[in-house]
Order: C-alpha cells, then sequence, then structure tokens
C-alpha cells in the first residue's frame, strides 16, 4: 500500500509540473528558422537540429546544406586518419575558413601543428629518434 501511495505522489508531482511549465510557456519564434513554437523557459530553438544548424552557421559560417556536402565527399570518414567515427568541424583559427571533418583525436593532435615550423620539428625529432634496428 505504501508504494501505491509513493506512485501517486509521484503522478501528483508530475502533473503539478506539467501545469507549471506550461504556465511560463509562451509563443516565441525559434532563432534558426523563425517557426512559431511553445517556448519554456530560456528556450529559443525549436529543436535540437535547429539549434545545432544555427550553432555551426555562427561558428564555422557554413550552412546545414554546406556541412552536409562536406559529410558525402568524405564518404562519413576522418579526412586525417580515415577512420568512421563521429566528427568534427576543423576549421583554420587564423582566418577562420572550414577545412574538413575529422574525428575528435585528430582535430585535437592537429591544433598542436597548425606551426608549421612546430610540425616540421616534430617530425625531425621523430626521424631523428628512430630505433636503428
Amino acid at each position: 500500500m505504501l508504494k501505491r501511495n509513493t506512485e501517486k505522489e509521484k503522478l501528483r508531482r508530475s502533473i503539478q509540473m506539467s501545469k507549471l511549465n506550461s504556465t511560463f510557456r509562451k509563443q516565441k519564434n525559434c532563432m534558426n528558422c523563425a517557426d512559431l513554437f511553445s517556448a519554456g523557459i530560456g528556450q529559443i530553438y525549436c529543436s535540437k537540429k535547429c539549434k545545432r544548424e544555427y550553432q555551426i552557421f555562427k561558428s564555422y559560417g557554413i550552412t546545414q546544406a554546406e556541412y552536409e556536402v562536406l559529410a558525402v565527399h568524405q564518404a562519413g570518414h576522418c579526412a586525417i586518419c580515415d577512420r568512421v567515427v563521429p566528427l568534427v568541424i576543423d576549421h583554420c583559427h587564423t582566418d577562420g575558413h572550414v577545412r574538413g571533418l575529422l574525428c575528435k583525436m585528430c582535430n585535437m593532435a592537429l591544433r598542436f601543428f597548425d606551426d608549421k615550423d612546430f610540425f616540421t620539428k616534430a617530425l625531425n625529432y621523430i626521424n631523428e629518434t628512430k630505433k636503428p634496428f
């Protein structure tokens, strides 16, 4: 009997929360697609898809269509290691242009080699310290 009361209490609280949320919801236009939607507190996008599209455009200056062209061109593979894993957008930190899609590991490694002198030194170090076997 105690179990039923806790389940009823959970249901009652859930109903109260949904009523509370509906009280604070209002009609807004999505920041990305401008569609009208019922927004909760602090919500500015109508969907996760719109949020991602807006963030990609704001951060990298490319549209979702341009992102998909890159993904198709690379066939879902990392442009460096050729693995099929979730990809991130690689861009030049100097002028901001998008270079391609990379896996997280390659993208993190690449940031250390943006400096060509550093890359040359690192490559020389690896070549010079090879075991003579």
